[in-house]
């Protein structure tokens, strides 16, 4: 194979699991065991990255701060947008943004790592 062959492959394949881990739903998370804390969770989606800081209390969502969110300007700010999403649904299983879903998907990644950490073991 020469080079312009493997390097078209490789953009091939990058497509379809881009197109693949977008269109899959981000798992959700039992708050019931979430312990009350402050927790900072990390998502990161090839060149993006997605950091967010969430506060629980009494097994709820009460804040969620974006500290990071570095995806394309115009698509990361619609994408704040799923974050009262997840404070109206107290979960991370809600619909994406219209139009900046891959924006929106590292965030609630994001969100779902961070009330990971505060699982009960």
């Amino acid at each position: 194979m020469n080079t312009k062959t493997i390097a078209i492959f490789i953009v091939l394949v990058s497509l379809v699991f881009v197109a693949c881990t977008m269109y899959r739903p981000v798992e959700g998370v039992d708050l019931a065991r979430v312990w009350d804390g402050v927790y900072i969770g990390k998502h990161r989606y090839g060149v993006f990255s997605f950091k967010v800081e969430v506060t629980v209390s009494q097994h709820r969502i009460a804040d969620i701060r974006i500290i990071k969110n570095s995806g394309q300007k115009k698509y990361a700010k619609m994408a704040e947008a799923v974050i009262d999403r997840v404070l109206r649904a107290q979960s991370v299983e809600v619909d994406a943004v219209s139009g900046a879903t891959m924006s929106s998907k590292g965030l609630l990644n994001a969100v779902r790592d961070a009330l990971n950490k505060g699982i009960t073991q």
